[in-house]
């Protein structure tokens, strides 16, 4: 069970299926999640399904998370970047599910110093059956990994050997990946 406090950002499909992760998983008490979204009926929808605090203020959430979660589409991530970047400074971890936005892009946002990593999920983990690469930026220290693959309950992780981006290597990977988990489902 995780001590740190983790914040969603965006409770949309991604948003939601990694909260519900995290909590189902057993990683975390909804007392120590929280989601915040523009949207009031998705608010509501992930305060009622889960039980979990919620709140309309990106800063809020900040305050409170220790790990904040920025899946929110990739159009409004730089705005949403630069309205946290104070909040979350250079201690507290930033992950970005954000769909095909850089390491580069969302540390140009955000603090000198910020820790952040970039996971990139597929859509199954919208049901707790996912697969997930992920990347640390500049700053991310040795552990920040450690924290990433063990915190990835939404989905199996594993490190990339190289800063993501929508190259062919990367869907070289995923494919190899759905292959093995066909494979594996087949013989089940």
């Amino acid at each position: 069970m995780l001590t740190a406090k983790i914040g969603v950002i965006g409770a949309g499909k991604i948003g939601a299926a990694i909260a519900r992760g995290v909590i189902r998983g057993g990683l975390a008490r909804k007392e120590q999640v929280m989601a915040s979204d523009v949207s009031a009926e998705l608010r509501q929808a992930i305060a009622n399904e889960l039980g979990i605090e919620v709140t309309p203020d990106n800063g809020a959430l900040c305050d409170f998370a220790d790990i904040a979660i920025l899946a929110v589409k990739p159009q409004i991530v730089d705005g949403v970047a630069r309205e946290i970047a104070k909040k979350l400074g250079s201690s507290k971890l930033l992950v970005s599910v954000a769909a095909g936005v850089p390491l580069s892009r969302l540390e140009a946002n955000l603090a000198p110093e910020a820790r952040v990593v970039r996971v990139m999920p597929n859509i199954p983990c919208v049901v707790g059956a996912g697969a997930a690469g992920y990347a640390g930026g500049a700053h991310a220290t040795g552990d920040t990994g450690i924290v990433v693959s063990s915190k990835v309950a939404w989905a199996r992780a594993r490190e990339l050997p190289f800063k993501p981006n929508h190259s062919f290597r990367l869907a070289a990977s995923r494919a190899r990946r759905r292959r093995r988990f066909a494979r594996s489902c087949a013989s089940l």
